[in-house]
């Protein structure tokens, strides 16, 4: 056999062959023979070789004419990968499941074992029992305050908070809410607001709307509707729909009146809570002891009915609510006996507020006054008051205010209580006997008057009637403090035997002394002739008219026996 015909041989071969240098599994090789090398094969008649059969022709010697074929080279194909599906094994899937079901009652046992170590069980000791008792019942009331918690404040405050963004967005005088189908005939009050009177049909008893607001808004936004029932207790536990809800809703003090456009309130009072969760009025808190946030909200806006107006603020107090915690002071009063008691609960205001306000303040003007209760981590004690008192925007004034000008007032007058609780010397308002409140008012003098009995004995006790308000528990009408305020302002005026003296209103200046010791001190052993709940008879006056006066005019002179004079009604006759 010729080298040609082997080579031959192992080509045809070579698909069978396993390659050399290759990975596992081998690849599938494929070979198609060069068609010139074909016919080469095909071919028998090669040179010196018979053209019959016989023996195998001798292999021609290469000459240099023959042609030299190369044998093209064979490409191989990369094997395709083969994917491999996981098997497992029937003892293996058996295994797994027998797992499965013995894990199942390990956790139900250990469920059963944890809520067995805290439920009592038949055959438990007697210690063991107790110990389950106390804990279970621990449990119960700590998940009982966790809803507690969640509910007062998340939930009721969230449902608070829907209510008034919907009220406020029927709000806005100026684009009125029409009115529901079939309203269009309601009886309305005469000169009321269109603004009020979609809310008007869903309350009656609503009277006004407060907006009270910082520069921007950010932390203080006080924005509702303000209700009148007469009473100052049912919208402590009531909001705008009548509901009970634990915010309650912002309400007029029981005094003021807003029936009619003729209606007018010296002082207008506005109540509502200081909520943990920061609605209604518990923004207000942070005056206490930020002066940057009283600077920036220095105007109120309040519309009623009838008017829309805007107050200026004046003054920030504290005021303590107990007798217990020292001498009250009547922030909330609504009427009084002339510009001059009007003037002088000014100046008590001014000398209990924490901050000094370029707010002018005279005879003339009305209040508006925010009342709320203060934190005991503020006030530094218990049920306390925090009132913010402002004075309506006049005629033609701008409301914009210089707020640079406000400073803290270095010699305010806190209640007595701030200083104890924190072992600080009182105030010498408590302390000192010859105090007086700064800035009395007194009417003007009229001493160049003609000479007559009834002008000249007014002028002389102008600066006792001026330091009767510095009485700071209690205004001149209100009796004791355990009984309720008086609404006759008439009231103040101790009876007098001659219904025709001109000059009965100095009697309350003649049996007082001031009533702002602290509790347990005894009582002073001089007197001032400020405080109407003295048992001290009052010293001279220098100020007092001469004897040759007519006797009516004249104080009443000290009780012979030494009894102290009732400053509720006129002494007993003689």
């Amino acid at each position: 056999m010729s080298q040609w015909d082997k080579d031959k041989e192992n080509t045809e071969r070579l698909p069978e062959q396993e390659p050399r240098g290759h990975r596992e599994p081998p690849p599938a090789l494929s070979f198609e023979m060069p068609e010139n090398i074909r016919k080469l094969t095909e071919d028998t008649s090669w040179a010196g070789e018979p053209s019959g059969g016989g023996a195998t022709p001798a292999e021609p010697a290469p000459t240099a004419e023959s042609p030299v074929v190369e044998e093209p080279a064979v490409l191989m194909k990369e094997p395709e990968a083969v994917q491999v599906e996981a098997f497992e094994s029937p003892a293996e899937d058996e295994a797994a499941d027998a797992a499965g079901e013995a894990a199942a009652p390990r956790l139900v046992d250990r469920l059963m074992r944890l809520i067995g170590s805290v439920v009592p069980r038949r055959g438990d000791p007697p210690l063991e029992m107790v110990r389950k008792v106390v804990f279970f019942v621990a449990l119960l009331t700590l998940i009982g305050s966790a809803a507690y918690i969640v509910n007062d404040m998340v939930i009721i405050p969230y449902q608070n908070q829907l209510e008034y963004i919907g009220l406020d967005q029927k709000y806005n005088p100026d684009a009125p809410t029409p009115l529901p189908d079939g309203y269009e005939n309601y009886v309305f009050p005469d000169g009321m607001s269109d603004a009020f009177k979609s809310l008007y049909i869903e309350n009656n008893e609503i009277r006004g709307w407060l907006r009270y607001t910082s520069g921007t808004g950010s932390w203080l936004n006080i924005s509702y509707p303000v209700m009148y029932s007469g009473d100052n207790e049912k919208y402590l536990t009531r909001d705008f729909y009548n509901t009970k809800n634990k915010n309650g809703a912002l309400f007029f003090d029981e005094h003021n009146r807003l029936e009619t456009p003729d209606d007018t309130n010296k002082a207008l009072i506005v109540y509502g809570h200081n909520m943990a969760s920061g609605q209604m009025f518990a923004p207000l808190n942070e005056f206490i002891s930020n002066i940057e946030k009283v600077k920036s909200a220095p105007v109120i806006q309040l519309d009623t009915f009838y008017r829309r107006e805007e107050y200026q603020v004046f003054a920030i107090m504290v005021i303590n609510n107990q007798d217990s915690d020292g001498p009250r002071f009547d922030y909330i009063r609504t009427s009084f006996d002339g510009d001059q008691d009007f003037m002088n609960h000014i100046a008590n205001m001014r000398a209990r507020s924490l901050y000094d306000f370029p707010v002018e303040v005279g005879p003339e003007d009305d209040l508006l006054v925010l009342s709320t209760c203060t934190a005991l981590s503020s006030a530094k004690f218990n049920d306390g008051r925090l009132a913010v008192v402002a004075r309506r925007v006049r005629e033609g004034e701008t409301r914009s205010m210089d707020v640079s000008s406000i400073v803290r007032n270095a010699d305010v007058i806190m209640p007595l209580a701030w200083y104890l609780n924190q072992d600080m010397e009182p105030h010498p308002f408590y302390t000192n006997p010859d105090y007086v409140i700064p800035n009395l008012w007194s009417p003007p003098d009229t001493t160049d008057a003609p000479a007559d009995p009834t002008t000249t004995t007014a002028a002389t006790t102008a600066p006792t009637t001026a330091a009767t308000t510095t009485r700071p528990t209690q205004r001149p009408t209100d009796p004791p403090p355990t009984n309720s305020r008086p609404t006759d302002p008439t009231s103040t005026n101790p009876p007098s035997t001659d219904p025709t003296a001109p000059t009965t209103t100095t009697a309350p200046t003649t049996t007082t002394t001031r009533p702002t010791q602290r509790p347990t001190d005894p009582p002073p052993t001089s007197s001032r002739p400020t405080d109407p709940t003295s048992t001290n008879p009052p010293p001279t006056d220098p100020t007092a008219p001469p004897p040759t006066d007519p006797p009516p005019t004249d104080p009443p002179a000290p009780d012979p026996s030494g009894e102290p004079v009732d400053d509720d009604g006129p002494s007993p006759a003689p």
